[in-house]
């Protein structure tokens, strides 16, 4: 049995392997790595040189460049750095975007997202299927998935000409077709430069939230739009640095005329410019008393604040019933809880003669002489009379008005005392409580007996015949029987 060589062993596959070996090498050293390339090189010339060369296309096809050999453990993206030096300053940075992407997956390939070998005029940015971290560039996707038909939105739809540039006229485009005339609005005040203040997540926006901000919206703040206070802003510094001292808005509202300063929140909130709670006790007239519940304009008349008057007499000369007789500092003795509530240092001044002030409240058929005598300075009507004094001893004198009708006769003393007028102490040698009198005085002092009290009466009760009453105490040797207490001292039939 004949055995046939291999057909690339026999001599002529030989030759023709060598003569392919001759011309590849040739093709090489002539043309570089051209032979084995997937496809043109990007010729797109960038500002700079980088390697000794303004784009990959000049590199002549020399693969090395950029490829490393299979046995070399240098990796491909390590080869790209060594032109483009500046990466290497970005992937330091987690805030830059070659650093982002690095930090998000540890591992960092070039290829990924800069493919070569597509043409000489192709892109060298693509970014496939993938999700670009769009964050990086200062501007969120978060609040653009979906266009105005619902269908979601593609890198071309915004970057219509390169990723690299973009038209802000993609903007208004698409907003004019979801809300004309708010956008029209809305770039009347702030401008068309709309990435300014826009950063994609509605950081500024009707959504926007302002508590987050150093000014948050209030009363009747929280109803006022954008452009009400940051008028013109058409940046986003412009809207941080807005004024926010009341005046910048409302100097047209002081009603004071800067009187009272520039600082209006010391009284005025955001409710409203009548919701005043100004701290009187920060001026120099703190309100006290009755001052409390007086109106502004009453003492602030024609809105005048500074250089208001704060003596007494500019508001109570009228009340003054001294008829300036003490002079005009009325708080020497009142004070702000009201007139009657005043309070006199009697040890000033010529305070001994007491009528010269009170006569008016001096009642009729009163002790003449000294008030002192009775009276002291705390109050007029806690007189402490000492009855020891002569001129005391008769109490009628002074306490007419006060002895009821029918009252007894004599000495006031003999049942009442100097502590208390009410607190008699009347010894009743009878018993009050005799029978069925029950205590009631006119049982057996009738009324019209006069004197009243002076004179008493048994028959109320005890209605016998006159002779049979005479009869009886005859018998028992009694001739005068018209004395009942005489011998019946404690109202008992057997007294003696």
């Amino acid at each position: 049995m004949n055995k046939q060589p291999l057909g690339c062993l026999s001599i002529s596959g030989i030759f023709a392997s060598i003569i392919t070996l001759v011309v590849i090498i040739g093709f090489y050293f002539t043309f570089g790595g051209t032979l084995f390339s997937p496809g043109d090189l990007n010729a797109q010339t960038g500002e700079q040189i980088l390697g000794g060369v303004y784009s990959h296309g000049e590199t002549n096809g020399q693969c090395s460049l950029c490829h490393s050999s299979p046995w070399s453990s240098e990796s491909m993206a390590q080869r790209c750095v060594t032109c483009h030096t500046d990466i290497i300053d970005q992937l330091r940075n987690p805030q830059s975007l070659h650093g982002y992407v690095l930090d998000e997956d540890n591992l960092i390939i070039c290829r990924d997202c800069h493919m070569e070998h597509q043409g000489s005029a192709a892109s060298l940015t693509f970014f496939g299927d993938g999700v670009f971290p769009h964050e990086v560039t200062s501007y969120s996707l978060q609040g653009h998935q979906w266009m105005a038909d619902q269908s979601a939105f593609e890198c071309i739809d915004c970057h219509r000409d390169s990723f690299i540039n973009f038209n802000l006229i993609a903007c208004t485009d698409c907003h004019l077709e979801l809300e004309p005339t708010y956008l029209n609005t809305h770039s009347e005040i702030f401008g068309t430069a709309c990435l300014d203040c826009h950063d994609g997540i509605d950081t500024y926006t009707r959504a926007f939230n302002h508590d987050r901000a150093p000014f948050p919206l209030d009363g009747e703040h929280a109803n006022l739009g954008c452009g009400d206070c940051h008028i013109g802003a058409a940046s986003m510094l412009a809207l941080e640095t807005t004024p926010q001292d009341c005046l910048s808005c409302h100097r047209e509202d002081d009603i004071h005329t800067g009187q009272l300063g520039e600082n209006c929140d010391a009284c005025h909130n955001p409710e409203g410019w009548e919701q005043a709670d100004l701290d009187h006790f920060q001026t120099n007239f703190p309100l006290e008393g009755r001052h409390v519940s007086v109106d502004c304009m009453q003492c602030h008349s024609e809105n005048q604040y500074r250089g208001t008057p704060q003596s007494c007499v500019e508001c109570h000369q009228e009340q003054d019933i001294h008829n300036a007789n003490f002079g005009l500092h009325c708080a020497a003795c009142h004070t702000a809880d009201g007139w009657e509530y005043a309070v006199f240092d009697h040890s000033t001044g010529n305070t001994n003669n007491c009528i010269s002030c009170h006569s008016p409240d001096t009642p009729a058929n009163h002790f003449a002489g000294q008030c002192s005598a009775c009276h002291n300075t705390t109050t007029w009507q806690g007189a402490a009379i000492d009855h020891n004094l002569a001129g005391f001893t008769n109490c009628i004198s002074c306490h007419t008005p006060e002895t009821p009708v029918n009252h007894f006769e004599g000495q006031c003393s003999d049942c009442h005392s100097t502590n208390t007028w009410g607190g008699a102490t009347f010894n009743h040698t009878f018993p009050l409580k005799h029978e069925n009198s029950n205590g009631e005085c006119s049982n057996c002092h009738p009324s019209n007996a006069s004197p009243a009290y002076s004179t008493y009466t048994c028959y109320n009760c005890h209605e016998h015949d006159a002779s049979k009453v005479e009869r009886e105490h005859r018998e028992e040797g009694i001739t005068n029987y018209q004395d009942c207490m005489e011998c019946h001292p404690t109202g008992r039939e057997d007294d003696d």
